[in-house]
């Protein structure tokens, strides 16, 4: 027979520590908050039109990502496009949400 509180200490997740929040990570999260709520403006909700399925994101990363692998790009432009795949990779996780919210697959 299974401890009860054995087995609830087996389900649970260890505790990371926490990591420290930098200004320039508090700086690029503030960005990403911007940018997605341009896209919002510009688009509407994430996965509230067509463009916007599941596949439509990754479509997106992939296309900001090819450059990177495939030829010398400077620092800003590196940069953006990073900052462009995080904005696309939050707005996919929130359109899959969205989508099992409403009993969508």
């Amino acid at each position: 027979m299974s401890d009860q509180f054995s087995d609830l200490a087996h389900n649970q997740p260890a505790t990371a520590a926490t990591p420290e929040l930098t200004p320039s990570t508090l700086a690029i999260l503030i960005e990403l908050a911007n940018g997605c709520a341009e896209d919002r403006a510009k688009w509407g909700a994430p996965g509230s039109n067509d463009r916007q399925g599941s596949r439509y994101y990754l479509e997106l990363i992939s296309r900001q990502a090819r450059p990177l692998t495939v030829k010398e790009v400077d620092d800003a432009e590196t940069r953006g496009r990073l900052l462009q795949i995080a904005r696309h990779a939050i707005e996919a996780v929130e359109a899959l949400d969205g989508r099992r919210a409403g009993g969508l697959n």
